[in-house]
């Protein structure tokens, strides 16, 4: 004998099937949004102005990373900037490095239980200097430091990547201005070339 057949549902006819397999699902709680998947969020409008221990105030961007599974945690979460591309044409592929998760200090990868989120630090502005972005990451060098200099329209690609899910591709445009007021930050159409 191949397959043992137990606690089976019995039915007797096949047109009762879909009613007990819906009946199943839904006293399960199961949903057909859950999936070993991070989803990548940003608010337009989101940004925290803070002052660091150099007495320098800072506007930091976040991109919201979301665990769609309501049940498995998203474990070793790292994230990269990718590509960098202005809208003129320019192309950039910065050096890999690991980006910093918000309130997370100095440990690169991060957990995302089941159906929550965590914050990540994209870059900030430095409100004396606002026509520079930073890259906020773990770079121990200058070498591995990434920044924007001058203002202008860019295409950012952020990648996060975990042990036990699909990595995903989140590209946001940056619109980097010569005031702080008239910076944003928003989700843009990927760059070709850039996959999900």
């Amino acid at each position: 004998m191949s397959f043992v057949q137990s606690n089976a549902t019995s039915f007797s006819h096949p047109s009762e099937v879909p009613a007990l397999v819906k009946e199943q699902i839904q006293s399960r709680g199961w949903s057909p949004h859950w999936r070993n998947t991070l989803a990548l969020e940003r608010d337009a409008a989101e940004f925290h102005d803070v002052r660091d221990q150099w007495n320098r105030d800072l506007r930091y961007f976040h991109l919201k990373v979301r665990n769609l599974n309501p049940r498995k945690p998203a474990i070793n979460c790292v994230a990269y900037l990718q590509r960098v591309a202005r809208l003129s044409g320019e192309e950039d592929i910065p050096p890999t490095v690991e980006l910093t998760w918000a309130g997370r200090g100095t440990i690169p990868t991060a957990t995302i239980l089941p159906g929550s989120f965590r914050d990540l630090d994209l870059g900030y502005i430095v409100r004396t200097a606002p026509d520079t972005f930073y890259v906020q990451s773990f770079a121990t060098s200058t070498l591995y430091q990434y920044e924007l200099r001058r203002p202008g329209e860019f295409i950012l690609s952020y990648r996060v990547v975990a042990e036990n899910f699909k990595s995903t591709v989140a590209s946001l445009r940056l619109s980097l201005s010569t005031t702080l007021s008239n910076t944003r930050m928003g989700v843009a159409e990927p760059p070709p070339g850039v996959g999900r």
